[in-house]
């Protein structure tokens, strides 16, 4: 299995989590997902990977019950 990316954008989490962005922004402000600034571009934001994985990680075993 290859490792996850290590950060992904607002739309590339969404599509990863199958979820609107609408959503992410929602868990972002929850505290359930972490960003940075994107520096090349400081007006977008890019989600930790780490974090998408550990949620793909819970809906598939969530799923899996």
């Amino acid at each position: 299995m290859s490792d996850p990316p290590k950060h992904y954008t607002v739309t590339a989490a969404a599509e990863a989590l199958g979820v609107t962005r609408f959503r992410i922004w929602d868990l972002i402000k929850r505290g359930e997902l972490t960003y940075t600034v994107n520096p090349l571009d400081r007006r977008s934001k890019l989600i930790a990977g780490v974090d998408v994985a550990r949620l793909q990680e819970f809906n598939t075993k969530k799923l899996a019950t």
